[in-house]
């Protein structure tokens, strides 16, 4: 990779830290832990755009979390638009979903 963003490191250097302790010129990335919602939010984005689709069971085994439960409202619209098939504990993007994605997203934003 070319760009110099995508290098970038959350490790300090030396020099770097005593020129810039409050990296105010961005020569790292600042680190932090995701929070409980960033993570889940960020599992039914990435399962979502996998063939496969998110295991609801597993969501909810691992988070504690009913998705339907939490979303069924929105996520019935998308299923309605044909955007999201739901065969019993699988949700998934249609082919139609896969192009508008970025709509199906929004419910988890």
């Amino acid at each position: 990779m070319t760009s110099n963003a995508y290098r970038m490191s959350s490790k300090s250097v030396a020099k770097a830290l005593e020129a810039d302790p409050a990296n105010n010129l961005f020569w790292r990335f600042n680190m932090r832990r995701l929070s409980a919602e960033e993570r889940l939010a960020d599992v039914m984005f990435l399962g979502l755009r996998l063939s496969n689709g998110v295991d609801l069971a597993d969501v909810r085994q691992r988070y504690g979390v009913d998705v339907w439960a939490r979303w069924g409202d929105e996520l019935g619209v998308c299923i309605e638009a044909g955007l999201l098939v739901r065969e019993a504990e699988k949700l998934r993007l249609t082919r139609d979903g896969m192009l508008l994605s970025s709509e199906v997203m929004q419910v988890f934003v």
